[in-house]
C-alpha cells in the first residue's frame, strides 16, 4: 500500500502546526511499511504514535495504553474492522475509529460507520484527507463526524 501524502498538504492553511497536537494516537495495521510513515508524519505534527501490528496486540494494550483516536489499516489480520470495532464496544472502549480501505470496499466501510466508526478514507490517501478527518474528530466533542 502506498500512501500519497506531501507534508505542505498537511498543514493548516496559514502554515500553523496541528491544531490538535497532544493527541495520542494508536495506529493498528500489519506492515510496518505502511505504518511507518504515518505514524513520521503524525509525530512531526505533535501527534503522539504508539503502532500496534495486529488488532490483538491493539486490543490487548487498551487496558494499559489510553488512546484519542484509532487509525485502521484495514488490510490486517485475525480481526475485521468489523469485529474490531465490536469488540472496543463490548469492552466499552468508544476511542474514535478512522480506517484506511481499500478500493472497492466501500460496503465494509459504511457497514462500520454503522457499528460507530468515526470515519473511512479510501487508499491511495491525499491532499491532506487523514490529517483533516483526523482534525475533526479530534475537535468533535462526540468524536464523530456530521456531514448533515
Amino acid at each position: 500500500m502506498v500512501i500519497k501524502m506531501r507534508v505542505s498538504e498537511l498543514m493548516i492553511e496559514n502554515g500553523a502546526r496541528e491544531i490538535s497536537a497532544g493527541n495520542q494516537v494508536a495506529l493498528v495495521g500489519s506492515s510496518e511499511r505502511a505504518l511507518r510513515p504515518l505514524k513520521r508524519l503524525l509525530t512531526s505534527l505533535g501527534y503522539c504514535v504508539e503502532c500496534y501490528w495486529s488488532e490483538t496486540s491493539f486490543i490487548e494494550s487498551t487496558s494499559r495504553q489510553p488512546t484519542d483516536v484509532i487509525i485502521v489499516e484495514s488490510e490486517i489480520g485475525s480481526f475485521t474492522d468489523i469485529k474490531l470495532i465490536k469488540t472496543l464496544n463490548e469492552r466499552g472502549i468508544k476511542t474514535p475509529i478512522i480506517l484506511l480501505i481499500n478500493d472497492g470496499n466501500v460496503v465494509s466501510a459504511v457497514e462500520a460507520l454503522k457499528y460507530g466508526a468515526a470515519d473511512y478514507l479510501e487508499k491511495p490517501i491525499g491532499d491532506g484527507a487523514l490529517i483533516k478527518v483526523l482534525r475533526q474528530v479530534c475537535a468533535t466533542p462526540n468524536n464523530k463526524i456530521n456531514y448533515y
